[in-house]
């Protein structure tokens, strides 16, 4: 069978904050990420179908910029954090007139890619894309630091 891929790329700049749950760890040195911190975040999605469109296309770019933009733009500028940060009502007092992201996953680059998976996912399934799903994100925070999140194979079949 077929399969023809396609890959966009966006950026977004944000901070961050990732803590250690002490109460729950041996490791009670400090832990240089727990600082909040930016980086300019480049993101990359893949996206995949068995056959492409009339247009030839997996799925036109523009409509990919379309779903994605929206997303994006709430992480762009943002102050990402945990749900369960320690400092969260802290950080939310603080910034209360600033952009503040609170994700059900830690915001590591492994964790921001699975969350922009699930919301694009979730986005697609209401778009007029029928054909193409997304397949992977990838997240670069840094020239050497980098994590996809990919979707299961077994999962994929169970879904389509």
């Amino acid at each position: 069978m077929r399969k023809f891929y396609i890959t966009k790329t966006f950026r977004f700049d944000a901070a961050h904050r990732i803590w250690i749950d002490r109460e729950n760890s041996e490791n009670d040195n400090p832990y240089k990420c727990e600082n909040i911190h930016g980086h300019t975040f480049i993101v990359e999605f893949t996206f995949k179908a068995d056959e492409i469109g009339k247009k030839g296309m997996v799925v036109d770019t523009e409509i990919i910029k379309k779903i994605v933009s929206d997303i994006i733009e709430k992480f762009d500028h943002s102050l990402i954090i945990h749900k369960d940060d320690p400092l969260r009502s802290k950080i939310e007092k603080i910034f209360d007139k600033y952009k503040i992201l609170v994700l059900d996953v830690m915001p590591t680059a492994e964790g921001i890619a699975f969350a922009l998976y699930q919301k694009i996912k979730s986005k697609m399934e209401y778009s007029h894309i029928n054909k193409a799903k997304i397949i992977k994100v990838k997240v670069k925070m840094t020239p050497s630091i980098w994590s996809e999140y990919v979707e299961d194979k077994d999962e994929s079949k169970s879904n389509g």
